[in-house]
């Protein structure tokens, strides 16, 4: 098998996914684009990715490479997040390990993405394998209350962006993110943090771009 972690000729998800988990390594696009990509995936969810990943494994062969959807190039922070990535080598169980100490499922949630069936099978698969114990440690119980209250503060965030957008469509996502009302709904997040969770609820869809008024 010339590249056994590409998904072979007349080989189905489900069969590639129990495949892939049987190896020790695996490089880090290829987990990735294997258990997280979808098609409607934000771009600044996968430079969080990227990040935490590089956090999780400060060890492995980070090395340059380019081979990323073209569409993704249009984000400011593609060359300095995911030029800088590279296919790391990234031993599989302790991956596992990792995502469920640190509760990257649910940090995956609070970004506004869905677990892919693919995620949730491989990390059963390599998880049984490992004999990691479905257990809750305390480390783990605070990345759970992290990731918890992110999600509820990007619940109240857009509830209240959809209450001042309907009562003013000129709001740009920009002017909403500097709302003292959204800041104090969603204390001390990034910007760029608030403005992915706001985005879609904007009635021009258009960063920076005012609606005329009526």
């Amino acid at each position: 098998m010339k590249h056994p972690e590409l998904r072979q000729q007349g080989e189905n998800e489900e069969a590639y996914i129990r495949r892939i988990a049987k190896f020790p390594t695996l490089c880090f696009d290829t987990l990735v684009y294997s258990l997280f990509w979808s098609r409607n995936i934000n771009s600044h969810s996968i430079i969080s990715l990227i990040d935490w990943i590089k956090k999780g494994f400060p060890k492995s062969n980070w090395i340059s490479y380019a081979n990323w959807d073209s569409h993704l190039k249009s984000n400011p922070d593609y060359i300095d997040h995911v030029l800088k990535c590279g296919s790391a080598s990234i031993p599989t169980k302790e991956f596992a390990k990792w995502m469920a100490e640190q509760n990257i499922v649910e940090a995956w949630r609070c970004l506004g993405e869905k677990p892919t069936p693919n995620l949730e099978l491989f990390i059963e698969l390599v998880s049984a394998k490992a004999g990691i114990e479905k257990k809750t440690t305390k480390k783990t119980k605070a990345n759970r209350g992290r990731w918890k209250a992110a999600h509820e503060h990007r619940e109240a965030a857009r509830k209240l962006a959809k209450a001042l957008w309907d009562k003013d469509d000129s709001l740009t996502i920009a002017d909403m993110t500097r709302y003292d009302e959204i800041n104090k709904a969603a204390p001390n997040y990034a910007e760029r943090t608030l403005r992915d969770w706001l985005k879609d609820l904007a009635p021009s869809n258009k960063p920076g771009c005012r609606r005329k008024k009526k």
